[in-house]
């Protein structure tokens, strides 16, 4: 201001706007690099976290002594015919088998019942055996065998499914029993192997996985 009369003064606005321009131009290269960095770091890594993530679905213990052994349902032959193994090994006095009628199990059978007629026909007494046939869900199949559990008085159980299942199982099955003082011994059937390493390679075993992390999250959303 002189002499009371303002002055104004001119802003070379297209100088300017070349600047924001070239800002914004360099900003975006950035974080154009940043991205293309971060793609670079998941591709070279894509196997080891894949692998992970496979490798995370299956939870092993070594069998051992406990005071029964239980069939998680939904399994082929091959699972309740390596529990009448574990049994005939004595590592455990009686057998539990899980599960309402399934198209699997055939026309007016429990799975609970198809699993114990199995074990049967491969060594274990019927006095041996506790069918649950009321269980028509994982967590119904915990809550039940960890009360048939209870009522036994036993302490330990060796649980049986599937490699690839058997983190879920661990999630709804591990608290149950814990509550309960009932030690979870997750052990695999091996006639049915996953192997984690490559399994984004193979169809089915993709559709697997996707599936059962998708039934985890329901069964954690709904525990």
């Amino acid at each position: 201001m002189v002499d009371g009369t303002p002055r104004f003064v001119k802003v070379n606005t297209s100088t300017h706007w070349v600047f924001s321009k070239r800002r914004m131009r360099s900003l975006a290269v950035l974080g154009l690099l940043w991205v293309m960095l971060g793609l670079f770091v998941a591709l070279i890594s894509r196997e080891a976290w894949l692998m992970d993530i496979g490798e995370f679905l299956v939870v092993e213990a070594k069998p051992r002594r406990a005071d029964a052994v239980v069939v998680v349902s939904q399994g082929l032959d091959d699972r309740p015919i390596f529990a009448a193994e574990l049994y005939a090994l004595g590592l455990a006095p009686v057998v539990m088998t899980l599960g309402a009628v399934t198209p699997a199990s055939g026309a007016g059978l429990t799975g609970a019942a198809r699993d114990a007629e199995i074990l049967h026909n491969w060594g274990v007494p019927i006095e041996r055996i506790v069918k649950l046939d009321d269980t028509s869900n994982l967590q119904e199949e915990a809550a039940h065998s960890r009360d048939a559990l209870v009522a036994r008085r036993a302490t330990s159980a060796i649980v049986l499914s599937d490699p690839i299942r058997m983190r879920r199982v661990a999630l709804v099955f591990g608290p149950f029993y814990r509550a309960a003082g009932i030690t979870f011994i997750p052990v695999i059937n091996p006639a049915r192997g996953f192997n984690p390493d490559g399994w984004w390679r193979r169809e089915t075993d993709a559709v697997v996985v996707v599936l059962e992390y998708l039934k985890m999250a329901l069964d954690l959303t709904w525990r």
